[in-house]
Protein backbone atom coordinates (compact mmCIF):
# COMPACT_ATOMS: atom_id res chain seq x y z
CA UNK A 1 0.00 0.00 0.00
CA UNK A 2 1.67 3.18 -1.01
CA UNK A 3 2.24 5.67 1.82
CA UNK A 4 -0.28 9.09 1.26
CA UNK A 5 1.28 11.47 -0.72
CA UNK A 6 -0.53 14.86 -0.31
CA UNK A 7 1.70 16.36 -3.42
CA UNK A 8 1.85 13.23 -5.93
CA UNK A 9 4.38 14.64 -7.21
CA UNK A 10 6.64 15.30 -4.51
CA UNK A 11 7.34 12.58 -2.38
CA UNK A 12 9.85 14.07 -0.01
CA UNK A 13 7.60 17.12 0.94
CA UNK A 14 4.62 14.61 1.39
CA UNK A 15 6.58 12.70 3.60
CA UNK A 16 6.86 15.68 6.05
CA UNK A 17 3.43 15.91 5.54
CA UNK A 18 2.86 12.35 6.84
CA UNK A 19 5.23 13.04 9.74
CA UNK A 20 3.15 15.61 11.03
CA UNK A 21 -0.04 13.60 10.80
CA UNK A 22 1.27 10.76 12.85
CA UNK A 23 2.40 13.15 15.47
CA UNK A 24 -0.82 14.72 15.76
CA UNK A 25 -1.97 11.89 17.53
CA UNK A 26 0.42 12.53 20.35
CA UNK A 27 -0.60 16.71 20.35
CA UNK A 28 1.77 17.54 17.74
CA UNK A 29 -0.91 18.88 15.30
CA UNK A 30 -4.13 18.71 14.27
CA UNK A 31 -5.08 17.38 11.05
CA UNK A 32 -7.93 20.57 9.57
CA UNK A 33 -5.04 22.84 10.72
CA UNK A 34 -2.46 21.07 9.30
CA UNK A 35 -4.42 21.29 6.00
CA UNK A 36 -5.56 24.23 6.15
CA UNK A 37 -1.66 24.90 6.02
CA UNK A 38 -0.78 22.58 2.92
CA UNK A 39 -3.47 23.56 0.08
CA UNK A 40 -1.91 26.94 0.51
CA UNK A 41 1.53 25.01 -0.56
CA UNK A 42 2.42 24.07 -4.12
CA UNK A 43 4.74 20.98 -4.45
CA UNK A 44 8.09 21.90 -4.02
CA UNK A 45 7.52 25.46 -2.90
CA UNK A 46 9.50 25.09 0.21
CA UNK A 47 9.22 29.82 0.58
CA UNK A 48 5.64 28.66 0.92
CA UNK A 49 6.13 25.67 2.92
CA UNK A 50 7.83 28.03 5.52
CA UNK A 51 5.64 30.89 5.01
CA UNK A 52 2.12 28.91 5.79
CA UNK A 53 3.60 26.75 8.47
CA UNK A 54 4.82 29.92 10.38
CA UNK A 55 1.40 31.80 10.21
CA UNK A 56 -0.33 28.76 10.88
CA UNK A 57 2.68 29.22 14.32
CA UNK A 58 1.66 32.25 15.12
CA UNK A 59 -2.02 31.90 15.02
CA UNK A 60 -1.92 29.34 17.04
CA UNK A 61 0.54 30.43 19.41
CA UNK A 62 -1.57 33.24 20.02
CA UNK A 63 -4.35 31.19 20.72
CA UNK A 64 -2.18 29.48 23.71
CA UNK A 65 -1.51 33.11 25.65
CA UNK A 66 -5.19 33.71 25.07
CA UNK A 67 -6.39 30.45 26.89
CA UNK A 68 -3.38 30.76 29.09
CA UNK A 69 -4.62 34.70 30.16
CA UNK A 70 -8.43 32.49 30.48
CA UNK A 71 -7.18 29.92 33.34
CA UNK A 72 -7.56 27.14 30.39
CA UNK A 73 -4.22 25.72 31.28
CA UNK A 74 -5.24 22.51 29.17
CA UNK A 75 -6.43 23.86 25.76
CA UNK A 76 -3.18 26.61 26.26
CA UNK A 77 -0.91 23.71 27.01
CA UNK A 78 -2.16 22.04 23.52
CA UNK A 79 -2.23 25.08 21.42
CA UNK A 80 1.65 25.54 22.83
CA UNK A 81 2.84 22.49 21.75
CA UNK A 82 1.10 22.45 18.24
CA UNK A 83 2.53 25.77 17.37
CA UNK A 84 5.66 24.33 18.61
CA UNK A 85 5.85 21.85 15.64
CA UNK A 86 4.00 24.39 13.56
CA UNK A 87 7.29 26.16 13.92
CA UNK A 88 9.57 23.13 14.01
CA UNK A 89 8.21 21.92 10.64
CA UNK A 90 8.47 26.23 9.02
CA UNK A 91 12.00 25.79 9.24
CA UNK A 92 12.33 22.27 8.09
CA UNK A 93 13.62 23.45 4.56
CA UNK A 94 15.21 26.66 5.35
CA UNK A 95 18.78 25.31 5.08
CA UNK A 96 21.29 27.77 4.89
CA UNK A 97 19.02 30.27 5.68
CA UNK A 98 19.24 32.85 8.88
CA UNK A 99 15.61 32.21 9.53
CA UNK A 100 16.46 28.79 10.31
CA UNK A 101 18.01 29.93 13.66
CA UNK A 102 15.28 32.26 14.21
CA UNK A 103 12.16 29.99 13.77
CA UNK A 104 14.34 27.28 15.93
CA UNK A 105 13.97 29.52 18.74
CA UNK A 106 10.42 30.16 18.10
CA UNK A 107 9.35 26.27 18.27
CA UNK A 108 11.47 25.59 21.38
CA UNK A 109 10.09 28.38 23.58
CA UNK A 110 6.89 27.34 22.65
CA UNK A 111 7.54 24.07 23.86
CA UNK A 112 8.65 25.24 26.93
CA UNK A 113 5.55 27.41 27.67
CA UNK A 114 4.11 23.72 27.13
CA UNK A 115 6.51 22.24 29.49
CA UNK A 116 5.73 24.60 32.34
CA UNK A 117 1.88 23.12 31.89
CA UNK A 118 2.16 19.73 32.43
CA UNK A 119 1.72 17.64 35.94
CA UNK A 120 4.43 17.10 37.02
CA UNK A 121 5.76 19.78 34.50
CA UNK A 122 8.93 19.11 32.27
CA UNK A 123 12.29 19.33 33.82
CA UNK A 124 14.68 21.18 31.88
CA UNK A 125 18.22 18.91 31.56
CA UNK A 126 21.63 20.64 30.25
CA UNK A 127 23.78 17.58 29.89
CA UNK A 128 27.67 18.39 30.89
CA UNK A 129 29.45 17.76 27.06
CA UNK A 130 33.03 19.61 26.25
CA UNK A 131 32.06 22.55 28.43
CA UNK A 132 29.19 23.19 25.72
CA UNK A 133 26.33 21.56 27.66
CA UNK A 134 23.51 19.63 25.52
CA UNK A 135 20.06 20.56 26.34
CA UNK A 136 17.31 18.69 26.67
CA UNK A 137 14.24 17.61 28.94
CA UNK A 138 13.12 14.99 31.70
CA UNK A 139 10.20 13.62 32.25
CA UNK A 140 8.88 12.05 35.27
CA UNK A 141 6.59 8.77 35.21
CA UNK A 142 3.13 10.06 36.54
CA UNK A 143 2.57 10.07 40.63
CA UNK A 144 0.93 6.89 40.45
CA UNK A 145 4.22 5.48 40.04
CA UNK A 146 6.26 5.20 43.41
CA UNK A 147 9.87 5.14 44.37
CA UNK A 148 12.75 4.90 42.24
CA UNK A 149 11.98 3.93 38.41
CA UNK A 150 13.31 2.56 35.31
CA UNK A 151 13.82 5.14 32.63
CA UNK A 152 14.56 5.78 28.98
CA UNK A 153 17.01 7.45 26.69
CA UNK A 154 15.15 8.55 23.93
CA UNK A 155 17.91 9.61 21.31
CA UNK A 156 16.76 10.92 17.67
CA UNK A 157 17.83 11.42 14.16
CA UNK A 158 19.39 13.06 11.73
CA UNK A 159 16.91 15.86 11.76
CA UNK A 160 14.87 15.37 14.72
CA UNK A 161 14.75 18.31 17.61
CA UNK A 162 14.35 17.23 21.26
CA UNK A 163 11.23 18.94 21.79
CA UNK A 164 9.65 17.08 18.62
CA UNK A 165 10.79 13.54 20.24
CA UNK A 166 8.00 13.54 22.98
CA UNK A 167 5.48 14.59 20.06
CA UNK A 168 6.35 10.84 18.79
CA UNK A 169 4.76 8.93 21.67
CA UNK A 170 7.01 10.05 24.85
CA UNK A 171 3.89 9.54 26.46
CA UNK A 172 3.63 5.98 26.33
CA UNK A 173 7.47 5.60 27.87
CA UNK A 174 5.67 7.60 31.12
CA UNK A 175 2.25 5.77 31.14
CA UNK A 176 4.38 2.40 31.46
CA UNK A 177 5.94 3.58 34.58
CA UNK A 178 9.08 5.14 33.14
CA UNK A 179 10.85 8.26 32.84
CA UNK A 180 12.04 9.88 30.01
CA UNK A 181 15.16 12.00 28.87
CA UNK A 182 15.39 13.85 25.44
CA UNK A 183 18.26 15.45 24.61
CA UNK A 184 19.75 17.49 21.69
CA UNK A 185 22.86 15.62 20.89
CA UNK A 186 25.85 17.25 18.57
CA UNK A 187 24.14 18.03 15.09
CA UNK A 188 20.73 18.16 16.34
CA UNK A 189 18.09 21.05 17.64
CA UNK A 190 19.69 23.70 19.59
CA UNK A 191 23.24 21.48 19.84
CA UNK A 192 23.89 22.04 15.71
CA UNK A 193 21.47 25.64 15.62
CA UNK A 194 22.84 27.74 18.56
CA UNK A 195 26.04 25.81 19.83
CA UNK A 196 27.92 25.04 16.78
CA UNK A 197 28.29 21.62 17.94
CA UNK A 198 27.91 19.02 14.87
CA UNK A 199 27.46 14.85 14.21
CA UNK A 200 30.69 13.02 14.74
CA UNK A 201 31.18 9.19 14.17
CA UNK A 202 31.89 8.26 18.11
CA UNK A 203 28.59 9.48 18.97
CA UNK A 204 28.74 6.93 22.43
CA UNK A 205 30.40 9.73 23.53
CA UNK A 206 27.57 12.19 24.04
CA UNK A 207 24.73 9.44 24.89
CA UNK A 208 27.48 7.89 27.55
CA UNK A 209 26.96 11.91 28.81
CA UNK A 210 23.46 11.47 28.59
CA UNK A 211 23.05 8.32 30.67
CA UNK A 212 25.63 9.99 33.18
CA UNK A 213 23.34 12.67 33.83
CA UNK A 214 20.07 10.28 33.74
CA UNK A 215 21.71 7.53 35.92
CA UNK A 216 22.30 10.13 38.39
CA UNK A 217 18.72 10.95 38.80
CA UNK A 218 17.62 10.56 42.41
CA UNK A 219 14.08 9.15 41.14
CA UNK A 220 15.84 6.91 38.44
CA UNK A 221 16.70 2.78 39.10
CA UNK A 222 20.03 3.04 36.99
CA UNK A 223 19.77 -0.37 36.68
CA UNK A 224 17.03 -0.35 34.93
CA UNK A 225 18.11 2.52 32.01
CA UNK A 226 16.96 1.13 28.35
CA UNK A 227 17.39 3.16 25.29
CA UNK A 228 15.59 3.99 22.16
CA UNK A 229 17.22 5.23 19.03
CA UNK A 230 15.12 6.42 16.13
CA UNK A 231 16.45 6.57 12.84
CA UNK A 232 20.25 7.86 12.71
CA UNK A 233 19.69 6.68 16.45
CA UNK A 234 19.62 3.41 15.16
CA UNK A 235 23.55 4.39 14.89
CA UNK A 236 23.97 5.57 18.15
CA UNK A 237 22.35 3.32 20.08
CA UNK A 238 24.39 0.44 19.10
CA UNK A 239 27.79 2.56 19.01
CA UNK A 240 26.67 3.02 22.72
CA UNK A 241 25.62 -0.29 23.65
CA UNK A 242 28.65 -1.90 22.13
CA UNK A 243 30.52 -0.56 25.21
CA UNK A 244 28.57 0.98 28.07
CA UNK A 245 26.36 -2.33 30.48
CA UNK A 246 24.31 0.17 32.05
CA UNK A 247 21.51 0.36 28.93
CA UNK A 248 19.71 -2.92 30.02
CA UNK A 249 17.47 -3.25 26.82
CA UNK A 250 17.57 -1.03 23.44
CA UNK A 251 15.19 -0.50 20.46
CA UNK A 252 16.35 0.73 17.13
CA UNK A 253 13.26 2.36 15.70
CA UNK A 254 14.80 2.43 12.40
CA UNK A 255 18.61 0.51 11.36
CA UNK A 256 20.96 2.95 10.27
CA UNK A 257 24.09 0.56 9.66
CA UNK A 258 25.77 2.38 7.36
CA UNK A 259 25.57 5.93 6.56
CA UNK A 260 26.97 6.66 3.44
CA UNK A 261 25.37 3.65 1.15
CA UNK A 262 22.60 2.85 2.77
CA UNK A 263 21.23 6.52 3.38
CA UNK A 264 22.95 9.52 1.27
CA UNK A 265 23.28 7.86 -1.49
CA UNK A 266 19.80 5.98 -1.21
CA UNK A 267 17.62 8.95 -0.54
CA UNK A 268 19.89 11.71 -2.38
CA UNK A 269 17.55 14.54 -0.79
CA UNK A 270 18.56 13.89 2.34
CA UNK A 271 22.46 15.06 1.24
CA UNK A 272 21.54 18.59 1.76
CA UNK A 273 20.83 17.89 5.13
CA UNK A 274 23.52 15.49 6.03
CA UNK A 275 25.93 18.62 4.96
CA UNK A 276 24.29 20.97 7.19
CA UNK A 277 24.51 18.08 10.36
CA UNK A 278 28.22 17.48 9.95
CA UNK A 279 29.08 20.89 9.47
CA UNK A 280 30.94 19.93 5.36
CA UNK A 281 31.69 22.25 3.13
CA UNK A 282 30.22 20.27 -0.10
CA UNK A 283 29.25 16.95 -0.99
CA UNK A 284 32.88 15.55 -1.30
CA UNK A 285 33.94 16.81 2.11
CA UNK A 286 30.58 15.32 3.23
CA UNK A 287 31.67 11.79 1.67
CA UNK A 288 34.85 12.02 3.29
CA UNK A 289 33.41 13.03 6.91
CA UNK A 290 30.78 9.61 6.32
CA UNK A 291 33.16 7.26 5.98
CA UNK A 292 33.28 6.34 9.74
CA UNK A 293 29.70 6.18 9.99
CA UNK A 294 29.25 2.59 10.22
CA UNK A 295 28.31 -0.42 12.84
CA UNK A 296 31.02 -3.00 10.72
CA UNK A 297 32.85 -4.29 13.93
CA UNK A 298 30.53 -2.93 16.53
CA UNK A 299 27.20 -5.08 16.47
CA UNK A 300 29.33 -7.91 17.77
CA UNK A 301 29.89 -6.36 20.88
CA UNK A 302 26.46 -5.53 21.89
CA UNK A 303 25.30 -8.03 24.99
CA UNK A 304 21.83 -5.85 25.58
CA UNK A 305 18.21 -7.39 24.19
CA UNK A 306 17.60 -4.95 21.12
CA UNK A 307 14.46 -4.53 19.13
CA UNK A 308 15.14 -3.76 14.84
CA UNK A 309 11.94 -2.20 13.67
CA UNK A 310 11.91 -1.10 10.57
CA UNK A 311 9.73 -0.67 7.43
CA UNK A 312 9.44 -3.12 4.63
CA UNK A 313 9.61 -0.05 2.09
CA UNK A 314 11.51 2.43 3.68
CA UNK A 315 12.59 4.97 1.53
CA UNK A 316 15.09 6.65 3.62
CA UNK A 317 16.98 3.88 4.77
CA UNK A 318 17.59 0.97 3.21
CA UNK A 319 15.78 -2.08 4.43
CA UNK A 320 18.76 -4.07 4.14
CA UNK A 321 20.33 -1.84 6.95
CA UNK A 322 17.86 -3.54 8.96
CA UNK A 323 18.22 -7.29 8.06
CA UNK A 324 22.10 -6.69 8.16
CA UNK A 325 21.67 -4.89 11.86
CA UNK A 326 20.22 -8.26 13.40
CA UNK A 327 22.28 -10.70 11.33
CA UNK A 328 25.12 -9.33 12.92
CA UNK A 329 23.89 -8.37 16.90
CA UNK A 330 25.39 -10.41 19.34
CA UNK A 331 22.83 -10.00 21.84
CA UNK A 332 21.47 -13.18 23.19
CA UNK A 333 17.69 -11.74 22.84
CA UNK A 334 16.95 -10.07 19.29
CA UNK A 335 14.12 -9.27 17.58
CA UNK A 336 14.03 -7.98 14.24
CA UNK A 337 9.98 -6.45 13.38
CA UNK A 338 9.84 -5.75 9.62
CA UNK A 339 6.77 -3.73 9.17
CA UNK A 340 4.55 -4.26 5.88
CA UNK A 341 1.95 -2.82 3.61
CA UNK A 342 -0.36 -5.36 5.40
CA UNK A 343 0.50 -4.10 8.91
CA UNK A 344 1.24 -0.80 7.87
CA UNK A 345 4.42 1.36 9.33
CA UNK A 346 6.44 -0.03 6.09
CA UNK A 347 7.83 3.25 5.45
CA UNK A 348 10.34 4.93 7.59
CA UNK A 349 10.63 4.68 11.47
CA UNK A 350 6.41 3.75 10.93
CA UNK A 351 5.51 7.06 10.38
CA UNK A 352 2.33 5.86 8.56
CA UNK A 353 1.42 3.47 11.67
CA UNK A 354 3.21 5.47 14.77
CA UNK A 355 0.77 5.15 17.64
CA UNK A 356 0.76 1.42 16.95
CA UNK A 357 4.54 0.82 16.25
CA UNK A 358 4.98 3.23 19.31
CA UNK A 359 3.11 0.88 21.88
CA UNK A 360 4.74 -1.94 20.70
CA UNK A 361 8.20 -0.96 21.07
CA UNK A 362 7.53 0.24 24.47
CA UNK A 363 6.10 -2.58 26.04
CA UNK A 364 8.72 -4.63 24.74
CA UNK A 365 11.21 -2.48 26.32
CA UNK A 366 9.25 -1.81 29.57
CA UNK A 367 8.68 -6.08 29.55
CA UNK A 368 12.91 -5.90 29.81
CA UNK A 369 13.88 -2.96 31.83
Amino acid sequence: MPVFQFWPSDWTMSWQFIRLVSEAHYGGGDFHELHSAARNIPAGDAEAWHREFYQLGERIARQAEAEGARGHRPTARAAHLRASNYFRTSEFFLLGDPRKVRVYQRSAAQFEKAAALFDPPFERAEVPYEGAGLPGWFMRAGPGWKGKRPACLLVGGADTTAEELWLLGGQEALDRGMHLLIVDGPGQGAAVRLRNLYMRPDYEVPVIAMLDWLCARPEVDASRVGLVGRSAGGYFGPKTAAVDRRIKAMVLWGACYDWLSDVYDFYPPIQRQFQYILGAEDDADCRAKLRPYTLEGVLGKVRCPTLVSHGEQDRIVRPESARRTYRELASAEKELRMWTPETLGENHCQNDNTPNAVRFMYDWLADRV
